[in-house]
């Protein structure tokens, strides 16, 4: 029996007074990446109450959750993951909503408490229509996206989340698209996000005598403007990369030059070979410079999340879905890919999927602002959409 689209969407839409009331909860009460456990209990305790019983927390030794829809029809074939991140940001809100934080400078500025509240919708959607589920479905709440060191994706995937999986889908909430809209595009969707820190070290001396002294204030600023011809002079303008310093510290006083000065920057890339280039330019760079002004250095390279490929058949996949749920223009063939970073991209090196972006952007409500912004919000019309887009993915799948 085919499954009814518009059947899903109208019982998504029958829920949006629990997605808010969910997606608010969490709001609220935000966890730092590796530290979501009263989320996780909290996510355990809703789908329990749908009547899910395979449950497994602590996933991986992290706060990730993960449980299974079963199906008997999908006894012999691998199941349907569904992902969503559970983790906030050290971020002061500065929302004046009655759901505001009430963690003091932690705020889910990038839409991981309506992530978490969609995949709960989808789960509850799914229990609902069990039956008419041709595979199991898998739902991975996972722990620490938005700090590389302790990536609940990698981890996750390390212990074989994706090992019995036909195929992975994630959404993020994203501000730049029209609310109710869905984006996606076939291949590279985002960078990998590297991370450097250097530490130039020269001698201190008074700011009246610098003959006495190695100025690592001025090796920092020859560094940083050699850093930044690497990407106008060393690679093609069709291969797209960035680098960014976006920290440098040093000094005590007006008058005093310095032993040191810290500098740490981001990375993004979408080529392998290039990507391992850079590092190599990048400490050339520091090298260089030191070498010419008689200093010192250290240097530190932090791979963090590689790209997020997409494959081309689910995208598709997910367009189809899209157009039957929502209609002719729902859809955003998304032209560019984007240079920031996603864990996301270790699910995808294990098993096909795809990524897909769902807009929240709304200005008559005044929701407006970026992701990772203090002011950043959702237009809240969208959960059931993105509950329903979830649920029919896996409904949907083909046999």
């Amino acid at each position: 029996m085919p499954v009814n689209i518009e059947k899903i969407k109208q019982t998504a839409e029958s829920l949006k007074g629990e997605l808010l009331s969910w997606r608010r909860h969490i709001h609220m009460y935000p966890e730092l990446s590796g530290k979501e456990n009263k989320t996780a209990s909290f996510i355990v305790e809703k789908l329990r109450s749908f009547g899910i019983e395979e449950i497994y927390e602590n996933f991986a030794g992290t706060p990730s959750v993960v449980a299974y829809i079963r199906t008997p029809k999908g006894k012999d074939k691998k199941a349907i993951g569904l992902r969503a991140d559970i983790d906030a940001l050290p971020i002061e809100e500065k929302n004046e909503v009655s759901y505001r934080s009430r963690v003091k400078g932690v705020m889910h500025a990038c839409g991981h408490d309506a992530h978490t509240a969609m995949l709960l919708g989808a789960a509850k959607i799914l229990s609902l229509y069990r039956n008419q589920l041709n595979r199991d479905v898998k739902l991975i709440f996972q722990s620490c996206e938005e700090y590389p060191p302790c990536s609940g994706g990698k981890k996750l995937v390390e212990a074989g989340v994706c090992d019995d999986l036909e195929a992975i889908f994630a959404q993020h909430v994203y501000p730049e698209l029209p609310s109710g809209t869905i984006g996606s595009r076939k291949g590279a969707m985002m960078a990998a996000a590297d991370f450097f820190k250097i530490e130039l070290i020269g001698k201190s001396a008074h700011a009246s005598k610098p003959h006495m002294g190695i100025d690592p204030i001025l090796m920092a600023a020859q560094v940083i403007n050699s850093i930044h011809h690497i990407v106008s002079r060393k690679i093609s303008p069709f291969e797209p990369a960035v680098i960014t310093v976006g920290k440098i510290k040093g000094g005590y006083a007006p008058n005093q030059i310095p032993d040191e000065v810290f500098i740490e920057g981001t990375v993004r890339t979408f080529n392998e070979e290039l990507r391992r280039n850079i590092v190599e330019w990048l400490e050339k760079a520091v090298w260089g410079t030191t070498l010419a002004y008689g200093g010192a250095y250290k240097f530190d390279y932090i791979e963090g999340y590689p790209p997020v490929i997409n494959n081309p058949q689910m995208v598709e996949f997910g367009k189809k879905i899209t157009l039957k749920l929502l209609g002719e223009k729902s859809y955003v063939q998304l032209k560019e890919p984007s240079m920031g970073g996603e864990d996301f991209a270790y699910y995808l090196k294990k098993t096909k999927g795809a990524y897909f972006r769902l807009g929240t952007r709304n200005e008559e409500k005044g929701i407006i602002h970026p992701l990772h912004s203090a002011y950043f919000d959702i237009d809240e019309d969208i959960l059931p959409i993105g509950s329903a887009f979830l649920a029919s993915l896996a409904l949907c799948f083909p046999d």
